[in-house]
């Protein structure tokens, strides 16, 4: 038998085959030496069960034992010898340097056994009288002796249980997977910004709340979108004692990693005065790395050590990780209080400045000087290495754009471990195959991992510890998923880090020789193991599915300017961001996607066309932007702006300025569009959300619509009743309006404008209560009011159509109109009525307005166009300072519960009105008195969202009517609405065709009218959403522009310069000299909206590229990454 013939994996240093076989039956006799007892007691439990044979374990002589494992110390550490002898009597002979020379000879005795050793009960034929069939015959094992140790010690996997959590058993499966690879070390990845998983018993709040988040991105962090779907869990100290007892009886060391300063956001998220932000926000749902790092604050430190002083308590290792990887700098040298820190610690640039970055290294340090005093050592990735780095803390070496950091970190006196992301990075594709499921990162075949050398990478052999290999899971939301993208690929590494070297490039002997022992003899152990490994030749079937955003990547590009980087100062590159854990440097000049320029940095938009009063276009022209704002429109061609920082740095040809240069190729610039009605407040940090509204030109967002949104208060009521518009907030958790701003301010690529919300303001004071408000009542209301002003809300939003803003009379709306009045801001309502209601509803404001003296403007006017125009011409005859928004459709969309309940339940609390509706007699009065006056109403439904509760999921009825359903259902379309109200908590929206007397022509009158601004009042969540949120401002444009009702200028003065001046946001809405630089980019010819009710969230065409802030957030009609949106408060 020739030694591949056994298919060892990963291969032995020497391997001697002989004849025959030997055979272990039951009573054969297993004994060891009392230090590699776990290591035999192991072999022999799993090989019992795989093939049904009783092994005796013998205390006695090991000598005499049928199989005995025997401690000896001639060998290397973790060296063993194997010998089997046929017999008779058959022999097993293990000699070991140490216990973990003895894990490695059982694993191997477990492949000589054949697949079959790897399953958890015998594989018996079933007899012709169906009795189990005959009994076991044994463990045949080939005569062979076998020398064997490893190449390196440390011989590790990450498992990445942050990101997406695994339940504990499939920890616990990950572990035997690691061992049966010979790898003795698994780091535990427990912390990250999306999910915090590790029980501290000092600090409850990181599991309580750091262990959720509300929703997880599908794709990358680009161009990703929400999967709606809230993801967490969390080990109890007791699990990972488990699983840390369970990894050392296989011969793994279970390493925890808790990573500082970066990658924080979930313990920010429970502890908001860890972060830089201090508001309170959900656990971050999209990847990528954050700017919101931890505040290098003694406070800080203080709760790491007392973290860490429990993690001791649980993991035995004799490492900690620390992480410190990717810590961006920014909000540190934003913030007086951090760079005063820095100056303190005598931490200064030449220049005389602070110099925050060192902050990084200092504070993981202070860390490690404490794991140090629980008696253990520090490993950190290699960001965190530099001068103020203790010389015992080991460096994770992964940036292999960086290849020098390993020998450096060396060369200072650490060990190092290399876990290259350009190889060992698992979750990166697989292949290129067209069905790949994720096909994210670089491209890495077996062939290319087995090829990566740890020992090539410079590092001195006394200093190189070994090497790992990373599961990441952005990507991988199971254990299934986990399997695809690690294996086989891990056997690979295991080649490489147990076995000699030797040369393992792809068509290389050595790597031809593995490809046949896999392919041979492992995959069958894999299958026996149940493992859903990626088959050589592509996915299976089942494994396929559409993939997320991701292409080729240009690694040699990538490693060329990672190295022309790396002579900048330490921490300098922590601001560059990434797809998925791969710092990518950010290239200048012509067409630069991403990244976000420095404040004094000039773009220029060259040869636009600008709309003009007369209604024609300019010939093409230059926009030259600094600092956020249009410095100067030129003609196309000429110099570069005569007075700032480009008069410094003109190009070669000396006609255009240096910096990132935007070709507009004769396209249509408009100042960014305004979107006046917005329900966006929580669901802009959605990838899938920024990319609808930038791909309709939309920049600035005005939220806090209809009196119901988070702020001021915790957000949680909010968040309840209005849970179907709004839905849970990711970041905000009180209390006051400017803390709400603060989360939008360099997080997100648009502008967010806040209304201050009646219903929510008068639920503070009032609760869901119908009641009149007193003196005392209005006098809080007021002062809640002017508080929210004073934090930057842009005006007073009612909904007097919902609870419990529809409870105010005219009295207390006047009384608070009066406080906008003052600052010269208007009165937002969703009105009482409209429809046959609207002639009423509309008078009532006219007569708060007058009482008042406040500028009014009218939520979402529709129906007939005669009629309401007439309202506001007379209003506006009289004086009054009257404007509407309008969307371009001829359905609505709501809450379920608005369209079909009466104001008699209490429809503010939602839990209690779901109970009520459980309630026979409440059925009984609404189907006596409420329902009837519905039954023309219920054909015209359509149902948007219906999440799934956990009650009844009834998801399957978006998108179809509420008569289909009920039929469906078997009931009466009354009963079927009933049952989703219920199952959904009230939480189902639902889309509504309006009555005939709104008509086509009155929707575009009334977006013709003067008085008239776009909204879209949009709602993102649920399977079927109105398609309004990603095509409102597109068809408007297409529509009106096309059909010569408006004019190019008069598109901006409808959809951007109306509502800039409406809500006091100075700057916006022209693009002249001084205007902020929020810059839309049409091509008129490409200009459409793409969104249906059959298929609502397909993105607007002909809009590719839009700045904000003179940062460009929308590249060749992809998102760029940068965030240069702000909290857009009036003045």
């Amino acid at each position: 038998m020739a030694p591949d013939d056994l298919g060892l994996v990963p291969a032995p240093v020497s391997l001697e085959t002989g004849s025959g076989t030997a055979t272990l039956g039951d009573g054969a006799r297993v004994a060891s030496d009392t230090g590699l007892r776990p290591a035999a007691r192991w072999w022999r439990r799993v090989t019992e069960a795989a093939f049904g044979v009783d092994l005796v374990p013998d205390d006695g002589a090991v000598a005499a034992a049928d199989v005995s494992f025997v401690l000896v110390g001639r060998l290397p550490p973790g060296g063993y010898r194997l010998t089997i002898t046929p017999g008779p009597p058959a022999r097993v002979r293990v000699e070991a340097a140490d216990l973990d020379g003895a894990h490695a000879a059982a694993q191997t005795l477990r492949q000589l056994a054949g697949p079959g050793a790897f399953r958890r009960a015998p594989v018996r034929r079933v007899a012709g009288d169906g009795s189990a069939g005959a009994s076991s015959a044994g463990v045949g094992l080939p005569a062979v002796t076998i020398d064997d140790h490893p190449r390196f010690a440390h011989r590790g996997v990450l498992l990445d249980v942050a990101r997406h959590f695994l339940p504990r058993h499939d920890v616990l499966r990950f572990v035997d997977l690691a061992a049966a690879h010979k790898l003795n070390v698994l780091q535990l990845h427990l912390t990250d910004d999306q999910g915090w998983r590790f029980e501290v018993h000092r600090y409850p709040e990181l599991t309580q709340a750091g262990a959720w988040r509300a929703e997880s991105t599908i794709g990358t962090w680009r161009t990703g979108t929400g999967d709606g779907t809230p993801h967490g869990g969390f080990y109890t100290q007791d699990d990972l004692r488990e699983i840390v007892a369970y990894a050392r009886e296989r011969g793994v060391t279970v390493v925890p990693e808790i990573d500082v300063p970066g990658h924080v956001e979930a313990a920010a998220a429970a502890y908001p005065f860890l972060g830089t932000r201090k508001d309170r926000r959900g656990a971050r749902t999209t990847w990528g790395i954050s700017e919101d790092v931890l505040d290098p604050s003694d406070e800080s430190l203080s709760f790491f050590r007392h973290v860490l002083d429990e993690v001791a308590d649980v993991f035995d290792a004799p490492w900690i990780h620390l992480g410190g990887d990717e810590v961006p700098p920014d909000r540190w040298e934003r913030s007086p209080d951090i760079r005063a820190r820095a100056a303190s610690l005598g931490f200064t640039r030449p220049d005389g400045d602070p110099d925050v970055a060192r902050l990084h290294g200092w504070f993981v340090a202070r860390l490690a000087d404490h794991v140090r005093d629980l008696g253990r050592r520090a490993i950190v990735w290699d960001e965190a290495f530099g001068p103020d780095l203790p010389r015992d803390v080991a460096v994770m070496a992964w940036r292999s754009g960086s290849p020098g950091v390993g020998p450096r970190a060396a060369a200072a006196g650490h060990d190092v471990v290399v876990a290259p992301e350009t190889a060992w990075y698992l979750d990166h594709r697989a292949g290129e195959h067209p069905d790949e499921p994720i096909p994210v990162g670089f491209l890495r075949t077996v062939e290319d991992v087995l090829s990566y050398d740890p020992g090539a990478a410079a590092v001195p052999h006394e200093r190189l510890l070994g090497g790992q290999a990373q599961v990441w899971t952005e990507h991988l939301d199971s254990a299934r998923r986990v399997d695809y993208a690690t294996f086989p690929r891990l056997a690979a590494v295991a080649e490489v880090l147990w076995s000699p070297a030797a040369d393992r490039a792809p068509g290389t002997p050595s790597s031809a020789a593995f490809l046949d022992r896999l392919a041979a003899h492992h995959l069958p152990r894999l299958d026996a193991l149940g493992v859903e490994y990626r088959p050589l030749d592509g996915p299976r079937p089942w494994q396929r599915r559409p993939g997320v955003p991701g292409a080729p990547r240009d690694l040699a590009r990538e490693t060329a300017e990672a190295r022309a980087t790396e002579t900048r100062p330490h921490g300098a590159d922590a601001g560059a961001f990434a797809d998925h854990h791969v710092r990518t440097p950010t290239t200048t000049g012509a067409g630069v996607r991403g990244g976000r320029p420095p404040a004094a940095e000039v773009t220029v938009v060259r040869g636009a066309r600008l709309p003009l009063p007369d209604g024609s276009l300019s010939e093409p022209v230059d926009l030259h932007l600094a600092d956020g704002r249009v410095a100067r429109v030129a003609p196309a061609g000429a110099g570069p702006v005569p007075d700032g920082p480009v008069t410094d740095c003109p190009a070669p040809d000396g006609h255009a300025p240096a910096g990132p240069v935007l070709d507009a190729d004769g396209r249509i610039a408009l100042p960014g569009l305004i979107d006046a009605h917005s329900h966006a407040e929580g669901t802009v940090f959605d990838p899938d959300v920024q990319l609808a509204l930038l791909r309709q030109g939309v920049t600035t967002v005005v939220t806090g619509q209809d009196g119901v949104s988070y702020a001021p208060g915790d957000g949680s009521w909010p968040a309840a009743y209005f849970a179907a518009i709004l839905g849970d907030h990711p970041r905000y958790r009180g209390p006051r309006v400017r803390d709400l701003l603060a989360g939008y301010d360099g997080t997100v690529p648009v502008n967010v404008a806040y209304l201050a919300p009646h219903g929510t303001i008068r639920h503070a004071v009032l609760g869901g209560s119908p009641k009149r408000a007193t003196k005392k009542d209005l006098a809080r209301l007021r002062a809640l009011l002017r508080q929210a002003l004073a934090d930057g809300a842009c005006g007073l939003s009612t909904g007097l159509e919902y609870v419990p803003g529809g409870y105010a009379d005219e009295r207390e709306l006047v009384t608070l109109a009066e406080v906008v009045a003052k600052r010269g801001l208007p009165h937002v309502s969703h009105m009482r009525g409209y429809e046959d209601k609207a002639g009423d509803a509309f008078a009532e404001l006219v007569r708060v307005a007058r009482a008042s003296g406040a500028a009014t403007h009218v939520s979402h006017y529709h129906g007939p166009a005669a009629e309401l125009a007439g309202y506001v011409d007379e209003a506006r005859a009289e004086g009054l300072d009257v404007t509407f928004d309008s969307y371009p459709y001829l359905r609505g969309c709501s809450i379920l519960a608005m369209v079909s309940l009466p104001s008699w339940l209490p429809l503010a609390d939602p839990e209690a009105t779901a109970a009520a509706l459980r309630d026979p007699a409440v059925v009984a009065r609404l189907r006596r008195e409420h329902f009837p006056a519905l039954a023309e109403v219920w054909p015209r439904v359509t149902f948007a969202s219906v999440p799934d509760r956990g009650h009844r999921n009834l998801t399957w009825a978006e998108g179809r009517t509420l008569p289909d359903v009920a039929g469906l259902l078997g009931l009466d379309p009354a009963g079927a609405v009933i049952e989703i109200l219920v199952a959904t908590g009230l939480r189902a929206t639902c889309v509504f065709a309006q009555p005939p007397t709104n008509s086509a022509e009155s929707v575009r009158a009334l977006a013709n009218h003067a008085a008239h601004l776009g909204g879209s009042d949009a709602i993102y969540l649920g399977g079927r959403p109105h398609p309004r949120g990603w095509g409102a401002f597109a068809r408007m444009l297409a529509e009106h522009v096309g059909s010569g009702d408006w004019s190019w200028h008069d598109a901006a003065e409808h959809l951007s310069a109306r509502a800039a001046r409406r809500f006091g946001l100075a700057g916006r809405g022209t693009l002249t000299a001084g205007s902020v630089a929020d810059v839309v980019l049409v091509d008129p010819d490409a200009l459409r909206d793409r969104a249906t009710y059959d298929l609502p969230r397909v993105v607007a065409s002909g809009i590719d590229d839009v700045l904000v802030r003179g940062v460009r957030v929308l590249s060749d009609g992809h998102l760029t990454g940068a965030t240069p949106g702000r909290p857009a408060r009036p003045g």
